[in-house]
């Protein structure tokens, strides 16, 4: 499959601070084209294909300090998913079970992401950190068995686009050090849902 993929990038960023406190702020805009082209397509509906789209990502990115070792930190970022090169590519791939076929239509998901960490730090080698956060993610990629739409009986997995996903949840991370001996430990927990389509 000859294919390009050319993605461009400007951004501005500000910083400001006080003793409290540090705000670094800023916004992304990226370009990004995707194209294939079949050499020898077999009966797809779009043998050749070119997805060309910009985003603008701000982003925002707080602390501020409780003590001289303790912070709270606050931040809220846009980010996006690109399909791969095959997701977007209707040629098939065979395998055991099922046929994979890309999907041409396949649009990037676009998440807004919220999180807040406390952090602690006795000493210069221990810490804690706790925190939550939230996604809210918009055409979330996701697999599934689709029927092909011109051949009744073939059956493809298949990315899509489906609706909105949210995901939240919560983090603890713990560094404590005995001399030379030190442990590592972490918990997440994580809820997600996907509605819509």
């Amino acid at each position: 499959f000859p294919s390009h993929e050319q993605i461009g990038a400007a951004y501005v960023m500000g910083k400001w601070s006080s003793k409290e406190w540090q705000i670094i702020t800023g916004v992304r805009a990226e370009h990004t084209s995707q194209g294939y082209d079949m050499l020898y397509p077999l009966g797809e509906l779009r043998p050749s294909g070119t997805q060309d789209y910009w985003d603008i990502l701000p982003s925002i990115h707080t602390k501020y300090a409780l003590e001289h070792n303790q912070n709270l930190r606050f931040s809220y970022f846009r980010s996006i998913n690109r399909p791969g090169f095959f997701e977007i590519v209707p040629g098939k791939i065979i395998n055991e079970e099922y046929q994979e076929r890309g999907n041409p239509d396949l649009k990037r998901a676009v998440a807004d992401n919220i999180d807040f960490r406390y952090e602690y730090f006795p000493n210069a080698s221990d810490q804690l950190m706790a925190g939550v956060f939230y996604k809210n993610i918009q055409n979330p990629i996701e697999y599934t068995l689709q029927v092909d739409e011109t051949r009744g009986q073939d059956v493809f997995y298949t990315p899509g686009n489906f609706g909105t996903a949210q995901n939240y949840g919560l983090e603890l991370g713990v560094i404590k050090y005995f001399q030379n001996f030190g442990f590592k430990a972490n918990y997440t927990y994580t809820n997600s849902i996907v509605t819509g389509k």
